[in-house]
């Protein structure tokens, strides 16, 4: 069996959904770090990936990008089926769930985030207000936005307990490390330390939360990310200390 090379950081959204799913199924993983963009412009890491994304996943001589599509392929070749289900009509279930986390929830989730996170895009945003009017936002002009997103997200959870069927599938995985990284206990504001986002209106959203913090493998997966915020937080204190 070849060598398994997640290339990354675990603050990446989709970063994390992979090494959720590998530390779940106890698939072993070298970890290999690329933060952006100081990593991924380089030649090296744009024979693997000439997109210069992450994360990416090297399987011996094949590289491949994409969070979901990693997920799916892990999936398949591992025999994960109770996180990929081989029968078509669920798996069209789970599809279904990815794509709109990628269309839908992941745009919504990143205007809130993004500039907080990555200092390069909330420079680009000061210098072409276009780019960010387009791409990204600030929390409150994204926070009714994402409101939409999660109405339709409680019609589909009226119908099951997660995103696909009725246990959580590589899906739910990739949609909560999208959604769940706005709860407080994960990342809040730098500079105010105040929420990123109310969910106290979306009852079922919030049950689903609390049954993906349930999961295996959910504190160590995630810690990476509060320590993130918390030095994002004393940096901000520096800056406003003077």
């Amino acid at each position: 069996m070849s060598k398994l090379i997640l290339h990354g950081v675990p603050v990446s959204q989709p970063f994390r959904s992979v090494l959720w799913a590998t530390k779940i199924k106890g698939l072993p993983l070298t970890l290999q770090t690329a933060v952006p963009p100081k990593h991924t412009t380089t030649d090296k890491f744009k024979a693997l990936n000439p997109r210069g994304t992450i994360p990416v996943l090297e399987d011996g001589d094949f590289a491949m990008c994409e969070g979901p599509a990693i997920l799916a392929y892990l999936a398949d070749t591992h025999g994960w089926d109770d996180l990929y289900p081989r029968e078509p009509q669920q798996r069209a279930r789970v599809l279904e769930a990815l794509s709109w986390t990628v269309g839908t929830l992941r745009p919504a989730t990143s205007r809130i985030i993004g500039p907080l996170m990555r200092p390069d895009v909330a420079k680009r945003m000061a210098e072409s207000p276009g780019l960010g009017a387009s791409i990204y936002a600030g929390p409150a002009d994204s926070a009714g936005g994402l409101s939409h997103v999660l109405t339709s997200l409680e019609a589909v959870l009226e119908h099951r307990p997660f995103l696909a069927s009725a246990g959580a599938t590589i899906a739910d995985l990739s949609a909560y490390c999208e959604l769940g990284q706005l709860q407080p206990a994960l990342f809040s504001d730098p500079a105010t330390g105040l929420p990123l986002f109310d969910f106290s209106p979306f009852a079922r959203t919030t049950a689903w939360l609390d049954r993906m913090r349930a999961q295996p493998h959910h504190d160590e997966v995630h810690a990476p990310l509060r320590e993130f915020c918390l030095h994002l937080t004393k940096k901000a204190a520096k800056a406003k200390a003077g």
